[in-house]
């Protein structure tokens, strides 16, 4: 295997700018041949169980109506020319198992729950294990992951609030689920994709920082789910972190180099997102010192 040549603190975030679909697998090939640090895909579940490389539990079919991943199979799915690109995990693994440097790691943004095993066997399927990292901003899946794999670095996404901690009781208010399913129902008529965004967000508010280890039943379900804290994490989350050595994902916007300085002084690593330029991941390295900047642009791996 070669070296990386550089770009150590970048991850490609869901292979943007490599093809013209996030996290293909030609992307994750071209990616992989700039020999970047880390590259990142999100992975969702279809109604027959196949494990995806996608984002949003919606999308929006040939017919120009909006459905949910999960209420189609791999087949009908890819039958779609909106989705004729769709890869499997099983796809990405291969092709990062055969294309990835040396030090080249692959970051797991899973997005539902209860399908730790199976992501754990195509892993280990393709020896791709010890070079990936668990993300996700449900922390069932990381505490069931861990309990399949104690040594895979894990990565809780999460939002914090540091820079105005005063936010949190405004945010239990007008982020609570009355609320944005009313937004969702009051764009619906407008703009259906951005009704669903708000119908299918939820928000968790932590005023101790510790988030729950227990599913909600809301971990299987179509939904995009972030846990909010006042600044640090605390309880078992944090100590499942610290253990495996792992990260938290933080967006760019509300992390700081005190946070980042707290976070390494326990062991944890610090990724955020998103930059899109090379002057910005600049500025971020400059202000706020993270590990991993989330890039949404493929220019500047040139």
């Amino acid at each position: 295997m070669t070296k990386l040549l550089g770009h150590s603190h970048l991850l490609s975030h869901r292979l943007r700018g490599f093809d013209e679909r996030e996290s293909t697998a030609i992307g994750v090939a071209r990616a992989l041949a700039k020999r970047i640090a880390h590259v990142e895909f999100d992975v969702r579940a279809t109604r027959d169980g196949k494990l995806v490389a996608f984002h949003d539990p919606f999308f929006e079919d040939d017919s120009s109506q909006w459905q949910f991943i999960d209420s189609l199979t791999l087949t009908e799915l890819q039958k779609q020319k909106s989705l004729s690109h769709l890869a499997t995990l099983d796809e990405v693994c291969r092709v990062f198992a055969a294309e990835a440097a040396e030090n080249t790691l692959l970051h797991v943004d899973v997005k539902v729950s209860g399908y730790e095993r199976q992501i754990l066997a195509v892993l280990e399927e393709h020896g791709v294990l010890t070079k990936s990292v668990i993300v996700s901003w449900l922390p069932s899946v990381l505490q069931a992951f861990n309990m399949l794999s104690p040594e895979t670095p894990l990565c809780f996404s999460h939002i914090t609030l540091v820079r105005a901690p005063w936010l949190l009781p405004f945010g239990k208010i007008f982020a609570a689920p009355i609320v944005l399913r009313s937004l969702g129902q009051l764009f619906s008529p407008f703009n259906t994709k951005l009704s669903l965004e708000f119908l299918t967000t939820r928000l968790h508010f932590h005023s101790d920082g510790n988030p729950s280890f227990v599913e909600t039943g809301q971990d299987r379900t179509r939904c995009n789910h972030g846990h909010i804290v006042p600044r640090a994490l605390t309880g078992p989350i944090f100590a499942l972190l610290q253990r495996t050595k792992g990260y938290v994902c933080l967006p760019v916007a509300s992390a700081t180099k005190s946070l980042v300085a707290d976070y390494h002084s326990n062991g944890i690593k610090v990724a955020v997102f998103s930059a899109n330029s090379a002057a910005a991941a600049d500025s971020i390295m400059t202000t706020i010192a993270p590990d991993i900047i989330y890039m949404d642009v493929a220019t500047v791996f040139e």
